[in-house]
This record gives C-alpha cells, structure tokens and sequence, in this order.
C-alpha cells in the first residue's frame, strides 16, 4: 500500500517550527504549497506539485488560479534555486518511509541524490579535531543561506573555499597538445555528468556541432561518448575524456557547462567565460550569479536548447568577449590571492 502525508496544507504552513534552519526563501516556497496543495498527498503526488510550482516560479504566475503572491515574485528566481532542498521540508513532516519514497522519485525525475538535512547534534566529532572544524560540519551541513550568497556579492568569497593550493601537473596527449596549439582557443563544451548518456544522443551533440560549424568555433567536447563512437567530428573539433579543468579551462576561449558548482567555481578561478546551460536545482542560481558578474551569456534553459539558442550564445559571447574575459580574469586575480581556509574558517566564524 502507498504511503500517505496527511494535514499537508497545516504542516506545511507550519514549516518555520517542524523545519527550523531553513532559508527565507524556502519558507515563501512552503506557504505558497500550503495554500495550493491537497490535505492528504502520495509521494508522487509531492513531486507533481514541486514541479507545478516550478512552472509557476519559471512564468510569474498562479497556475493555481488567484493572484501570484508579490513577496513570491519578487523572491522568484531564488526560490528555484533553494527548491532542490524541499526533500529536507519532506523530512520533518513526514515519516521515514514516506520521505524516502520522495526521495527515490525525486532522483528518477530530476536525476541527483536530493542532500538530507543534517542534525549535527546527533554526529559524535572527535576531540582530536580544532573547534572550527566542528563549527564548518554544522555551517555546511545544514546550508545556511544568507542574502550575499543569494545574490552573488560574495562569489569570490565562496570560491575560495574551492581552490587548491596548487594544481597536479597535467600533460596532454600530443592530438590534444596539437589540436590546441593549432589555432585559435576552442570552446569547451563541458555538460558533465549530463552528458553520460544511457544511449546515443546524436540530436543534442548535433545541436552543438552545427552551431560551432556555423559560427567558425574550434571545440573541445567533453562527454557524449556513446554517441561519439560512430559520429565523425570536423577537423575544427575534438572529443576528449576526463582532463583537469585546471589545463583545459586555461586553454579555452568560453566552456559551456550546466553550471554545476565545480565547474562554475573552475570557470572563475581559471579565469574563463561562460555559456551556461543550467539544467536541474541549484545550476541555475550558480547561472544567475555568473550573468551578474557579466561573465557569462544569458543563460540558456535545457527546455530551450537548440541549434539556434547556441548560436545566439555564442554570437552574445562574441560581441561582448573582451568585457566578459578581462572580468573573469579580474576575479581569477582576486581569489589568487586569498587564502582559502583561512577565508573559509573566518566566514563561518561570521556566520555563527
């Protein structure tokens, strides 16, 4: 027998005191739901609504029927981006098995592990560990947000966390070494995971490869490696695997990328444009923040991906390269030159 939630509309209007810790935003995303979901709800019927109340946030409008509450409309863009964390509102108002039934069709859907959160007061840290340690598990696992993380004022500050102290040396094969150093810089189309299929996609990859043809792009593809097998690529372009993103992004003209955290903290920190295609969650606040700083293209949403999207990104980044690179750049200098645990114990020490 499927499991049932019961009293969803009250507990969900009740989110600030069953699911203390949350973000603002996240809160204006439960008391929309709560005025506009059924009382007593399967764990699919949750993410029907998630992804109804998605489309409302993507148009501005109640789907519903009413009026589209302005604090909702305002606010819209980053509660999409907090909407990957509802699975943890689903854990403290429902039962186990009821939230973990969420959870699997959540991933089938939306295609990630949505993060749980995490009561810190329960995980046993050793003394053998310095107190901000302890105090960087709590900030981080139950993801306190704060308005300059919102709206990317502290980008550089969050990247930081992220660099390294050095890069593991890297030698290209001599095809790539030859194919980069034979003409201009190439994009790196780089969708990550996104791109492992489960079987060919030769539409997608021809949407990519039609639109670096037609606008005189050199390539570097990442991914797509079923449908690479039998596919001929043009002499301007070439398939590679896994290479450190600290060689190939220093090598690239743009990436386009989904916008993941990784590779949008690589993009920053090696200095490179951006052509964001977000996919999923919280890749589109990472695009967002990346348009802000005017590093990157508008961004283009899966649903819209085309031939001709990708030539108008790329015709974007073209017109406005110079301002976009040497911003990039500039921000590359910037996190060069702070230190990132020390950065990193000192934000959490603020925040806390």
């Amino acid at each position: 027998m499927e499991s049932l939630l019961k009293d969803v509309r009250q507990k969900l209007a009740n989110a600030r005191e069953i699911c203390p810790g949350m973000s603002n935003d996240m809160y204006l995303l439960t008391d929309y739901m709560s005025k506009h979901t059924n009382d007593t709800i399967v764990p699919m019927g949750v993410l029907v609504m998630v992804t109804c109340v998605m489309d409302d946030l993507e148009k501005g409008r109640n789907g519903f029927g009413g009026e589209f509450p302005e604090e909702v409309n305002v606010r819209k863009e980053f509660i999409l981006n907090e909407i990957w964390r509802f699975p943890q509102v689903i854990d403290a108002i429902a039962d186990e098995e009821f939230a973990n039934q969420v959870r699997a069709e959540w991933k089938n859907l939306f295609g990630s592990e949505p993060p749980k959160k995490i009561n810190t007061k329960e995980i046993e840290i050793t003394n053998s560990y310095p107190e901000y340690i302890k105090v960087a598990v709590d900030w981080w696992a139950n993801a306190i947000s704060s308005p300059k993380f919102d709206n990317g004022d502290a980008m550089p500050a969050m990247l930081t966390l992220m660099m390294a102290s050095s890069a593991k040396e890297y030698t290209p094969d001599e095809k790539l070494k030859s194919f980069v150093e034979s003409g201009e810089k190439p994009i790196v189309l780089a969708l990550g995971a996104m791109s492992f299929e489960t079987g060919s996609d030769r539409a997608k990859l021809d949407m990519f490869v039609n639109a670096f043809k037609k606008t005189g792009q050199r390539a570097v593809i990442q991914g797509f490696r079923k449908t690479l097998e039998n596919y001929e690529l043009p002499d301007t372009m070439i398939a590679v695997g896994s290479i450190p993103h600290s060689w190939l992004f220093r090598h690239a003209k743009c990436v386009i990328h989904h916008c993941g955290f990784g590779t949008t903290s690589a993009a920053m920190i090696y200095g490179v444009p951006s052509i964001p295609v977000p996919h999923v969650l919280d890749q589109l606040g990472f695009a967002m923040q990346l348009e802000k700083k005017d590093v990157a293209t508008k961004h283009i949403k899966a649903k819209d991906l085309s031939e001709q999207t990708i030539i108008a990104a790329i015709e974007e980044l073209n017109s406005t390269y110079a301002v976009k690179k040497r911003k990039a750049e500039a921000i590359s200098e910037k996190i060069s030159t702070e230190h990132g645990v020390e950065t990193a114990v000192r934000l959490i020490e603020e925040k806390m």
